[in-house]
C-alpha cells in the first residue's frame, strides 16, 4: 500500500532531511543526476523506510484489517487492527515551486492478514 504526504520545503531543508547525514540514514538522488536528466528542476530521491520513519517522526503505524466485499458477500467490515511497517518511500520534489510529494510504501508488519490487500 501507499502513503502519500505532501508539502513544500526549500531546496536546503530538502538537503538537510533526505540527502545530508551519515551512510545509511540518508536517501539515495536518482535524478538529476549527470546520467539522468541533468538539467531538470525536478528532483528525485529513493529512501529506506526507516529514513522516512526517522524525519517525519512516524513509529507504531497502525492499519485496518477488512473483510473483503462483494456483490454476493455484501458489505466488507472491519476486523481489527494491524500494526505496519514501512518498507520504502520516493520523494519528488518541484525546485520551481518547493513542492515536496513522499510516497511511503507500508507492508502489514507482523503478517496478520492473510492477504495483504485488505488491511
Amino acid at each position: 500500500k501507499e502513503v502519500k504526504f505532501n508539502d513544500t520545503v526549500s531546496e536546503d531543508e530538502l538537503r538537510a532531511l533526505f540527502l545530508d547525514g551519515p551512510e545509511g540514514s540518508r536517501g539515495k538522488l536518482v535524478q538529476p543526476t549527470p546520467e539522468n536528466n541533468p538539467k531538470s528542476s525536478v528532483w528525485i530521491i529513493e529512501l529506506p523506510g526507516e529514513t522516512l520513519g526517522r524525519v517525519a517522526g512516524l513509529k507504531d503505524l497502525k492499519g485496518e484489517l477488512w473483510t473483503e466485499g462483494g456483490i454476493h458477500k455484501g458489505k466488507g467490515r472491519k476486523i481489527g487492527s494491524c500494526p505496519l511497517m514501512l518498507t520504502s518511500a520516493q520523494a519528488k520534489w518541484s525546485g520551481g515551486v518547493g513542492k515536496l510529494m513522499i510516497t511511503a510504501h507500508v507492508t502489514n508488519s507482523d503478517s496478520s492478514s492473510p492477504n495483504d490487500d485488505y488491511w
